[in-house]
This record gives structure tokens, sequence and C-alpha cells, in this order.
């Protein structure tokens, strides 16, 4: 056996020891420092096939902190099962509500910055399994500059959505925000927002502030005087309209605060889904006053966020929207597509006075309540203002009842009267298209087409709800018959046996000789008619049909 011993001099080794915890001490410090760089992020997914969704998650970064990685880790977890998937970075975006000559911090040396970074990755589930999926994502750290929140550098950022993998025969779209988050707000000065949410699928939502969460489990630890449903302070609160989804604020005060926003999905009054945004509320003292836009019935207010009307389907509806800024700046306007058949036209855009047209025929597959945002941006600076008004039309069915004649079949050459009527009687018929028809109005009209065609009928009642009806007129197809024999050659005066075979049921027969003298139907069976012919004492040639 051997006994190793060795002297350790203990200045030398504390030495040693001491220099690489002072290093790393430095290198923990310097990242703590820096990677404070979140101010907000949501997760949304749609549906690309039978168990399969396209998922993204968006991060809002300080452009003052570090710059996030090239992908990230989403999570997903369920009664089901567990795992992770990766998302890579698709797009970078500087969303700084700055003029255009101040710089930004997200690549100049401007005082503010907020960058939008886009990151995608497909998910598959295993089939129709289970309806409780939760979609995480969480990283180190909100921003220092936030003082709603107790210690904010050392919290996470936590956000989730509710994916239902078990509705069938489609599977599901959650709903996605369209508007990107107000970072900047003046200190004292009324403030509208929307997040312009949008659901492919129809489904109804419902708007709520919700809590703001570092991790599954662990809600943030807010300040003194603050709470998920007070975030901010204001001089009456932050309200949120559960039905569109526009907050409305007046800040009191200079600060940086966080909000998170709850969107509930239902569809037939059952919940099959939710996302979360979180983001960051940087409110500074400035003068500027947010710009202004009309209502529906052209008064301008720049409190009221919701202006409402109604409209019943198939009706047509036209508005003008104008804009104005109480600074006299310049204001730019744009809306969030989210009535993707509506049509939305900007005049005078980048002026004091722009003006928007919004014109829409909903069909009875809008029925229900249709929602749409208009942004408006001025040009004050350096800090831009904004302002978004929320518009809501309710579509309505019609309370009156249109019939139309039942789809007809013709043989070429033929016509077919068309009939509307209804309850009560419209104040007028309109009838399109033109082509073949005897007449464009009226409750009857006469039409004899040269191709299959489907006709509609509009008709317009006192009232305004409108209905639409249309109807087919289609050709019979041809009869076709085989004769035999094709050819025959006989004696004078003889007789001929001919047999016809129609090639479908429901048809009837008749023969004509060559002066297109009727001969009568012959004897028929089935799909078959047998006649006997005396042919003429005269020699010749004779075509019988």
């Amino acid at each position: 056996m051997y006994i190793f011993t060795r002297f350790i001099n203990p200045d030398i080794y504390m030495q040693k020891k001491f220099f690489p915890l002072f290093v790393l001490f430095l290198v923990l410090s310097f990242f703590k420092a820096n990677a404070t760089h979140l101010l907000g992020s949501d997760i949304t997914y749609s549906c690309i096939g039978p168990n399969q969704y396209m998922v993204s998650l968006t991060v809002y970064r300080d452009c003052d902190g570090v710059n996030p990685a090239n992908s990230q880790t989403l999570d997903y977890a369920s009664s089901c099962g567990n795992g992770s998937v990766q998302l890579n970075r698709v797009s970078v975006l500087d969303i700084t509500p700055l003029c255009a000559t101040a710089p930004s911090a997200c690549g100049g040396n401007g005082t503010y910055g907020v960058e939008e970074h886009v990151y995608q990755g497909i998910l598959t589930l295993p089939p129709n399994s289970c309806n409780d999926w939760t979609l995480s994502w969480q990283q180190c750290c909100r921003n220092n500059a936030i003082n709603t929140l107790n210690g904010a550098g050392s919290q996470n950022m936590y956000v989730s959505s509710l994916l239902d993998n078990t509705l069938n025969p489609d599977c599901n779209s959650s709903p996605i925000f369209n508007n990107t988050p107000a970072s900047y707000v003046c200190a004292n000065q009324p403030f509208t927002y929307n997040h312009g949410v949008s659901d492919i699928d129809g489904d109804s939502l419902y708007f709520t502030l919700g809590n703001c969460y570092q991790s599954n489990t662990n809600q943030v630890v807010y300040a003194g005087g603050f709470s998920a449903v007070s975030p901010l302070s204001t001089s009456a609160g932050v309200v949120v309209n559960s039905n569109t989804g526009s907050l409305t604020f007046t800040p009191t005060t200079p600060q940086v605060g966080v909000l998170c926003i709850l969107v509930e999905e239902f569809r037939n009054g059952v919940k099959i889904g939710e996302v979360n945004r979180d983001m960051q509320f940087n409110i500074v003292n400035c003068t500027n006053v947010s710009p202004e836009a009309t209502g529906i019935d052209s008064t301008a207010n720049n409190v009221v966020t919701n202006f409402n009307t109604s409209i019943c389907a198939n009706s047509s509806i036209c508005f003008t929207i104008d804009g104005s800024d109480p600074d006299a700046d310049n204001v730019t306007m744009s809306w969030n597509n989210e009535i993707p058949t509506g049509v939305f036209t900007v005049t005078n855009n980048g002026t004091i006075s722009p003006e928007a047209q919004f014109c829409w025929t909903p069909t009875t597959a809008n029925i229900g309540q249709n929602v749409f945002t208009v942004n408006l941006v001025d040009d004050n600076c350096p800090l831009v203002g904004t302002s978004t008004f929320t518009y809501i039309i309710d579509v309505l069915p019609s309370p009156n009842l249109l019939t139309l004649s039942p789809d007809v079949l013709i043989c070429p050459g033929e016509s077919a009267v068309l009939t509307a009527s209804s309850t009560p009687v419209a104040t007028s018929y309109t009838w399109s298209p033109s082509a073949g028809l005897s007449a464009v109005s009226g409750a009857s009209v006469t039409a004899t087409p040269s191709v299959n065609s489907v006709y509609t009928v509009n008709a317009s009642f006192p009232d305004g709800c409108d209905l639409q009806e249309t109807v087919l007129v289609a050709f019979n197809d041809l009869p076709s018959a085989i004769v035999s024999p094709a050819n025959s050659f006989n004696c004078a005066s003889s007789n001929v046996n001919f047999t016809a075979l129609a090639d479908a049921t429901g048809y009837t027969f008749e023969w004509f000789d060559p002066s297109n003298v009727s001969l009568g139907s012959g004897t028929v069976g089935g799909l078959i008619s047998t006649i006997n012919i005396t042919l003429p004492s005269t020699g010749g040639s004779y075509a019988y049909y």
C-alpha cells in the first residue's frame, strides 16, 4: 500500500478558487443586466391538415436588450402526453412608433426601439387526441424598467394557448392578433387601442383582462396597488370591451406596466380554445394628442371606441370615416382587413384630413357580429400618436320571405316562365344576368337561354332587408335511338319491320313517313318500339324515321 500526501498552500488555493468565482459572478451579472429585453409575446396556431398545426410565436423585444435567438422551443402538454417542437424565426420587424426622421434604437442610436420577432413551426398531434392541449413558451426576463411589478427584471415571461384536437372533421384555428401592440402612450391623454383579433372559423370571441404569468403555475408579482385587473395608474381604470377587445384608459403618470389580454373562443356556446397576449405599455410625458376618427354616424369622438350599426344579410352598407388630429398633425389611416369581402378605400391619406370609405354587402354566412378596426397614426416627433377605433356591424337575418320558381329543364328553343313572390310584397324585383330574359324587372320573366343558366332575383323591401334567390334553367339531354335496319332493299309495296332502341327510359316514340306524316308510336315495350311499314308502289329511295 502506498500513501501519497501533498502540501497545499492555502493562499495559492484561495487565489485560484477566487478568480473563477469572480469571473462567473461578472458573467451572470452581465447576462441578467442585458437579458431583460422582453416586452410582450403571444402564441397562435392555424390548422393545416388533420392533427397538424402551424404554430406562430410572436416575441416583442426591447432593442436596448439582447437579441432573441434564431429559434425558440415551444412546449405542448395535455392529458394525452407532452412534448416540444422547435420554432424557427421567419421575420424581424422594427415596430417602434417613430416619425420618419427619428432614429430607432433597433440598429441605430435612438432612444426608443421595439422589434417584432415571429417564429413558426409545424406541430403534429396524435389523431383526435384530447381537447386540453396547452401550447406554452417562457423565457427570462422581463424589462427592468417595469415599475408595476416587484423586481420585474428577474421575472420570466410565460404565454400559452389552449387547443382542442378533437374537433372533427376539421381541426380548429385559433384567433389571431392583427394589430401590433401599442408600446408608447402619453400620460394624461385618453388612449384607445384594439388588438384587431379575428377568427377564420367565425367562432365567437370573449375578451377579458387576464393574469400575466412567469410559468404555468406562477403569476407575476405585482407592486403594491397593481393587479391583473388594475395593471396601470389611470383616472378610471383600464376598460376592456368583452365583445370587441377594445382597450380604453387615461394614464395619470409616467410608468411602465404590463397588461395581459385573454381571448376565449366559443363554438355553439362551447369553449374550444383560448389565446393570450402579454404586452408592456410605456407611459411617457408628452403633449401630443392622439388622432381621432368619426363613427358610422359621422360623429367625431376620441373616447368612444366602438361604433355600432346593423344591417340585414344581402343588403349593402357604405359609410365614410373621417380622420383628424387635435394638434393638426398629418394622419395616416389603415384597417386590419378583418372583414375580407369588405372594401376599405382611403383618400388624402397622410394629410390633416384623410377620409376612408367602407362598403360591404354581407351574405347570410355573415349573420352575427362582424368587427373591424381602423388604425390612425399621426406624424408627431419623435413618438407618433396612435389610436385604434372599432366598428361593429351586426348582420341580421331578414324577416321577409322570398319564394322563386323551382329549377326547370327545357329542350333547346323552348322557354320557361320564372316567377318570384314574397311576403310582404317586395317593392321591386331585379333579375340577372339579362342574357336570355324577356325583362330584367318584374315578378315574372320568361327565360329562353342558349346555354344552361343560373338566374338571380333580388327582391327589395321597404325595411331595407333585401333577399336574393337563384333558379337554374338547364337543357334536357337530347334523346337518342338506334333504328334497325339502318338500310333495307325491298320490293315495291312490300312490308318492312323497323325497330328503334332508345338510350334511356321515359321517352315516347313517334314514327314518320317520307312526307313527315306521323305513323304513330308503333308497338312499344320498354326501351324498344317496333313498327310494320308498307312501302310505296313506286320504286325509289324513301326515308322513314
